[in-house]
C-alpha cells in the first residue's frame, strides 16, 4: 500500500464517498471488498476517505470487487444531472434494462420529431 495521505481534494472526497455507498447499498463489508479486490481493507478504508489518490487500475479492481461498470464509481448523482438518471438506470433490475433501453430510445426519438 501506498503511504496515507495527510489531505484530501474534493475528487478524492466524491470518489470516497461514492465508493462507500456503492459498497454500503450492496451490504458489503471492507473486509469482503477487500477478499473481491486484493487491496488491503486500510488502503480501501483510507479511499473511501479520501486520503488516497488511486490509479485507474484500481478503479477497475474496486469496480469488479462491487460488480459494477468501473463508470459507475466516477459518476456522482449529486454532481450531474446525467449521473443522477445513470445512477437510477443502475437500480433498474437486469431483467428490466432493456425494455428501459427501448423505453429511453423511443422517447429520444420522440422528443426529435
Amino acid at each position: 500500500d501506498m503511504p496515507r495521505r495527510t489531505y484530501t481534494t474534493p475528487f478524492t472526497l466524491a470518489l470516497g464517498a461514492r465508493m462507500r455507498d456503492l459498497r454500503q447499498e450492496l451490504g458489503m463489508s471492507l473486509a469482503q471488498l477487500e477478499e473481491k479486490t486484493g487491496i488491503s481493507r486500510g488502503h480501501l478504508s483510507s479511499i473511501e476517505c479520501g486520503f488516497a489518490s488511486i490509479t485507474i487500475e484500481t478503479v477497475e479492481r474496486i469496480a469488479k470487487g462491487l460488480d459494477l461498470p468501473r463508470f459507475m464509481l466516477l459518476a456522482f448523482p449529486d454532481e450531474d444531472e446525467l449521473a443522477a438518471i445513470v445512477d437510477l438506470a443502475r437500480q433498474v433490475p437486469t431483467t428490466k434494462q432493456a425494455k428501459l433501453r427501448r423505453i429511453l430510445a423511443r422517447w429520444i426519438r420522440e422528443m426529435k420529431d
